[in-house]
C-alpha cells in the first residue's frame, strides 16, 4: 500500500489540487521507508540533510525503497579499494564489510569503524615496523621469524625456539628464568661448537644441577674425551664433597682404565688424608688388591721422617702380615732405633716362630732353615757317654753366624742329654750332648735352634 504524503492546493487555472509535501522528521530515512510515491521528499531536520525517494527495487521479495540525498551532503557515487576496482552502490548502498579474525566494521549514525577483533589472524606474513607491544598473555602458534631484535618483558612460553645469531635471555634485571619441562618425555639439549660454553654467575651464586632426580643417569665429559677435566680447582680454601650422602653410595674412580695413572694428594705438604670411615666401619678397605704382579708402596719418599701406625689402636686388631705361599718373604728392618716386639700385659711373651721339623733315624740329618728343630730317633747313648750330633744346614756360610741351640730328650729311662759343644762349620753344625743321667737313653733327642743372621 502507498501512501500519499499531500495536500490541497488551489490555482486560478485550476482550481482546487492535491500536491506532494515533504515529510519532515528528525531522522533520515531507510530502505524500510517504502510506502510513499516516487517523488517524495524526506527532510531531515536534525541534521538539515534533504532526500528524495527516485525508485523502488526488491531485494529477496522484500520492496526497497532508494532514497537519494540533496543539499548540502554531496552523492557517493563509488568506493574504490586496493584491488578490484570501482565499487558501485545497490539499491543506493555500498557495504564496507571486514574479514572474520581479521578486521570488522561496526555501523552507528553516519560512522562506520574499523577495528581489530580480539582474536586477530594475518592471512599471510605480520610486519611491525617500530615496536610491538603485547599487554598480558600471547599465543604464537606457527613459525615466528625475527630478523632485528626480539625484547620480551614478562612471561614468555615457547613450544619451539629457533635462534640463529646472538641471544640474550633475561641477560639484565633480575627475572627468574626457566628454560626445559619436567613433564612426560620432554627434554633439553644445548649444544656449543668451537666458541666453548660458560655458565657463570656471581660470587655468591650458588649452582644445582639435578637436585629432584632419583633415578637416572649423570655424565660429564666425552666418551673419547682427551682434553683435561677440572674440578674445584680453586686458589681458596674450599671443601669438595662427592657422595657425601648418607645412602649406600657406590664411588668408582679410574675404575675402568687399565693404564693411565691416579694421584691424591700428591702436592700437598700439610693436611690431612683420610681413607674409610672413622666410625662405625665394618666394610673392607683393599690397597693393591691386583692379581697382577706390582708394588705398593707405603711411606717411601726418601727425605722425611715417617711414623706409620699399622692397626695400633687399643682394640682387639688381628693383623696378618706376608704370605705362606712359594718363595713369598717378609722382611723387617730397622736403623740404631731397634725392632721391638711386645705383647699385651695379660698374655707376656705371646711370640710364635714356626720352625722347619725334620726327623732322622741316625745322626745327622739335613735341616736348610734358619729356625728349625732335628729330631733323632731311636737313641741309646748310655749313661756317661758322648755322642755327635750332625745337623747340615746351608744357610750356615761360615763360622762367625750368631745360632741359638737347646735340646731335649724323650724316654722313660733317667737319661739326661747336655749339650757339651757345638762345632760351627760351613754347611753344618755339629752339637755334642753327653748324657748325664743314670741310665742309657731310651728316646728321642729334639736339637732347636735358630740362625740370627
Amino acid at each position: 500500500m502507498t501512501i500519499s504524503h499531500s495536500a490541497n492546493a488551489y490555482t486560478v487555472s485550476t482550481g482546487t489540487s492535491k500536491i506532494n509535501v515533504p515529510i519532515i522528521s528528525n531522522r533520515s530515512p531507510t530502505t524500510a521507508d517504502n510506502k510513499y510515491f516516487v517523488g517524495t521528499v524526506w527532510v531531515n531536520s536534525a541534521d538539515n540533510v534533504a532526500y528524495i525517494l527516485t525508485s523502488y527495487s526488491t531485494s529477496g521479495g522484500v520492496l526497497v525503497a532508494n532514497w537519494s540525498a540533496s543539499g548540502t551532503v554531496s552523492t557517493v557515487d563509488t568506493l574504490t579499494g586496493d584491488s578490484g576496482g570501482a565499487v558501485s552502490p545497490t539499491a543506493g548502498n555500498i557495504n564496507l564489510l571486514g574479514t572474520a579474525a581479521q578486521i570488522t566494521t561496526t555501523g552507528a549514525g553516519s560512522t562506520i569503524t574499523f577495528s581489530l577483533p580480539s582474536t586477530l589472524i594475518a592471512p599471510g606474513s605480520l610486519e611491525v615496523t617500530t615496536t610491538l607491544t603485547v599487554d598480558g598473555a600471547s599465543t604464537l602458534t606457527g613459525n615466528v621469524l625475527v630478523s632485528g631484535t626480539l625484547n620480551v618483558v614478562g612471561l614468555t612460553t615457547l613450544a619451539a625456539l629457533t635462534q640463529v645469531g646472538t641471544a640474550n635471555i633475561n641477560a639484565t634485571g633480575s627475572a627468574v628464568t626457566t628454560i626445559g619441562s619436567t613433564a612426560g618425555a620432554s627434554g633439553t639439549v644445548q649444544r656449543v661448537g668451537t666458541g666453548n660454553y660458560s655458565l657463570d654467575g656471581v660470587g655468591a651464586s650458588t649452582y644445582t644441577i639435578g637436585a629432584s632426580t632419583t633415578t637416572g643417569t649423570f655424565t660429564l665429559g666425552g666418551t673419547a674425551q682427551t682434553g683435561t677435566m677440572t674440578l674445584g680447582s680453586s686458589s681458596g680454601a674450599n671443601t669438595q664433597i662427592i657422595a657425601g650422602g648418607s645412602g649406600a653410595t657406590t664411588l668408582q674412580i679410574a675404575n675402568a682404565q687399565t693404564a693411565g695413572s691416579v694421584s691424591i694428594g700428591a702436592g700437598m705438604t700439610t693436611g690431612t688424608i683420610a681413607i674409610g670411615g672413622t666410625g662405625a666401619q665394618t666394610g673392607t678397605i683393599t690397597l693393591g688388591g691386583g692379581t697382577g704382579a706390582q708394588t705398593v708402596n707405603v711411606a717411601t719418599g726418601g727425605t722425611g721422617v715417617k711414623t706409620v701406625h699399622i692397626a695400633d689402636s687399643a682394640v682387639a686388631n688381628v693383623v696378618t702380615m706376608g704370605s705362606l705361599t712359594g718363595a713369598a718373604s717378609l722382611a723387617l728392618q730397622s736403623g740404631t732405633g731397634g725392632i721391638s716386639l711386645a705383647t699385651g700385659a695379660t698374655t707376656p711373651g705371646a711370640v710364635s716362630v714356626t720352625p722347619n721339623l725334620v726327623s732322622a733315624a741316625g745322626l745327622t740329618v739335613v735341616n736348610n732353615a734358619r729356625v728349625g728343630q732335628a729330631t733323632f730317633t731311636g737313641q741309646t747313648t748310655a749313661a756317661g757317654a758322648t755322642d755327635v750330633y750332625t745337623i747340615t744346614n746351608s744357610v750356615i756360610t761360615g763360622t762367625t753366624q750368631a745360632i741359638l741351640i737347646s735340646c731335649d730328650n724323650l724316654g722313660t729311662n733317667d737319661a739326661q742329654m747336655t749339650i757339651t759343644r757345638v762345632l760351627q762349620s760351613v754347611g753344618s753344625i755339629a752339637v755334642s750332648l753327653k748324657n748325664n743321667g743314670a741310665a742309657a737313653l731310651n728316646g728321642n733327642v729334639h736339637i732347636t735352634f735358630w740362625v740370627l743372621n
